[in-house]
């Protein structure tokens, strides 16, 4: 009994501080038993959100709340694949003289695996990791197809590469391993002024965000389950091989067709509690504005130097 006056008292504490700051009224629950007085009162709130154009309000719970109003906004990811591909730090580590490079983004990579979340393809229970078993069955079963010969040896150069990466990937991350390393870049042969750049750009967001990941903007059972399926963030964001252009072709043929098929994609969530009064809408995307255009500048530079010739003469 106890933990239930709580919960309702705690609900309406929040109805009173959302309907505050909205100026609607205090939705009329009299008489209702608990807990259909909370989902009256959600509904009604909802439907005079709804009518503001507000973003969508939902009874939350987590280690400090049991039951109050939250507001939800969601970070428009643009429904894009932010795969990295790693075919191009395999090239680049190549290159002796490129080896200051080399380390600098292996060092962008171990925080984006390690901090961030980013799953790589050789993790055991990987998503993209999937495709690529579920391709190499299919040539395995077709081994008279087109290009069988150097797609087969092009998988295992992909799987020993990975597998040597990602061990390094999954010692602890550094920040002050990946600062030497930038010095060390910035003191090479090698330099170049928009590769330095762009750590720098990864050095700030590691500083302010030294434990964030991509998953701390996911509420618990926020998303529902689908019977469609739904496209969780390893579907759309990870490590892949890249390479050739047959295997890419057959790769994103794949993964196209199998998401199509999804009906929800499980995206970053911001959340405005009513557990005290708010003065105004506020919902910080801050660390997913930086993460996610750093991922597109990123993955253009790698695929930079994995197809420009001149880098690797």
């Amino acid at each position: 009994m106890k933990n239930f006056r709580e919960a309702e008292a705690e609900f309406f504490r929040s109805v009173h501080n959302i309907c505050e700051m909205y100026g609607i009224p205090n939705p009329d629950v009299t008489g209702l038993p608990f807990p259909e007085n909370l989902h009256k009162a959600h509904a009604v709130i909802s439907k005079a959100l709804e009518l503001l154009n507000a973003p969508p309000c939902y009874i939350m719970q987590d280690d400090r709340h049991v039951a109050t109003l939250a507001t939800a906004k969601r970070y428009d990811t643009g429904h894009a694949l932010y795969y990295i591909p790693v075919h191009a730090l395999a090239r680049i580590g190549d290159c002796p003289g490129l080896k200051p490079l080399y380390e600098l983004l292996v060092f962008i990579c171990h925080y984006l695996y390690r901090v961030s979340g980013a799953e790589f393809y050789r993790d055991k229970y990987s998503y993209i990791g999937s495709v690529y078993d579920t391709l190499e069955d299919w040539m395995l079963n077709d081994n008279d197809g087109e290009c069988y010969d150097e797609l087969i040896a092009e998988i295992a150069g992909m799987k020993t590469f990975g597998d040597s990466l990602l061990q390094k990937l999954k010692l602890p991350f550094s920040k002050r391993a990946f600062d030497e390393s930038a010095d060390r870049f910035r003191e090479s042969e090698c330099y170049a002024a928009p590769a330095y750049e762009l750590a720098m750009e990864f050095e700030k967001l590691m500083a302010d965000y030294p434990k964030r990941s991509i998953y701390s903007s996911i509420p618990k059972e926020f998303y529902e389950w689908q019977e469609e399926g739904a496209i969780e963030i390893g579907h759309y964001l990870g490590f892949y091989w890249s390479g050739s252009e047959s295997l890419n072709d057959q790769f994103f043929d794949y993964v196209n067709n199998e998401l199509q098929e999804c009906s929800e994609q499980v995206e970053p969530i911001a959340l405005q509690w009513f557990d005290s009064p708010q003065k105004e809408q506020q919902f910080d995307f801050d660390y997913e504005g930086r993460l996610f255009p750093l991922l597109i500048e990123f993955n253009n530079f790698l695929y930079q130097y994995d197809y420009v010739n001149e880098h690797h003469q």
